[in-house]
């Protein structure tokens, strides 16, 4: 993945894609004031007070995702939110299109954001002008104000709410939802290939239903807390070609390791294996309407 800042750079797809990690970025511009973790919740009174500039006065942002629930004064894309994950002094930003990164800190009631870094995914024109219009709303020094399990960002005539996560998106139980292949990680890379979207698992009933895309099988598996161990998978025959058996490698080196530790968040699972490879799927949609929910901690 290519970091660069500015405006977005159009380039063209290809069908196999990977993007190196993010780790090791450098961003240049502010520096992050310590921001105290703290609970779910936003007390109006922990916002928006000039008077004093200290950590315990911000809103606790640090380890938290906000998604956008309401705004005034712009249309976004249609189908499109705005994603906002705070941690460790740096703020990660997605609506859509590419990711935007940089740091930030909470200054006398607003939020102040670095020069803010971008990938060069090439996406549909009207998403790469909302992301240029979302990185100069967020550098232009916000005002933020919490309010229980809400932020509201303000800047000229635009209001920007945003919900915390877990209360926006409840977690999907692992049971029950087809999870639909998505990426690929390994401790360099994040690799998403056409056709995964034809790969699937299904947990129900202590056993693992398998769908490579190409041979189809399962086996059981136990979960105990984030720990999921998978029993001897056994699967059909049938000859795979191209992409495809390159898409059933990938996920059969990851759950033959069978001890894996499993992490769902909203719809999204993520399967890492103790080689530190890992697997990231998606809930089939509508796959949380008759499923019951469980909220992380």
């Amino acid at each position: 993945m290519q970091i660069r800042r500015g405006r977005p750079h159009t380039r063209s797809r290809s069908a196999a894609w990977a993007v190196p990690a993010l780790a090791g970025v450098v961003l240049l511009g502010l520096s992050a004031c310590a921001i105290e973790s703290g609970g779910p919740g936003l007390s109006p009174d922990e916002v928006g007070d000039d008077s004093t500039d200290t950590a315990a006065d911000t809103p606790s942002l640090d380890d938290r995702t906000f998604v956008s629930t309401s705004v005034t004064g712009h249309d976004l894309v249609a189908g499109s939110v705005v994603r906002m994950t705070f941690e460790a002094g740096q703020l990660s930003v997605q609506a859509g299109c590419n990711t935007m990164i940089g740091e930030y800190a909470v200054e006398q009631g607003t939020l102040q954001v670095a020069s803010l870094a971008q990938t060069q995914m090439a996406c549909a024109p009207e998403l790469m002008a909302q992301d240029e219009w979302l990185a100069g709303f967020l550098e232009g020094g916000p005002e933020l104000r919490g309010i229980a399990d809400r932020i509201i960002l303000t800047g000229g005539d635009v209001e920007l709410e945003l919900t915390d996560r877990v209360v926006a998106e409840p977690d999907l139980a692992l049971a029950g939802p087809t999870w639909v292949l998505d990426t690929s990680y390994t401790d360099t890379a994040t690799t998403n290939i056409r056709g995964m979207e034809n790969a699937s698992l299904v947990f129900e009933g202590g056993n693992v239903q398998l769908d490579t895309g190409c041979n189809t099988g399962g086996g059981s598996y136990t979960l105990e807390g984030d720990t999921l161990t998978l029993g001897p998978l056994r699967l059909t025959l049938m000859a795979c070609e191209g992409t495809t058996m390159e898409i059933e490698q990938l996920m059969t080196a990851v759950l033959n390791q069978q001890d894996l530790t499993a992490e769902v968040k909203a719809s999204t699972l993520k399967l890492t294996a103790p080689d530190g490879t890992a697997l990231g799927f998606v809930a089939e949609s509508g796959a949380g309407s008759d499923t019951e929910a469980t909220t992380a901690p």
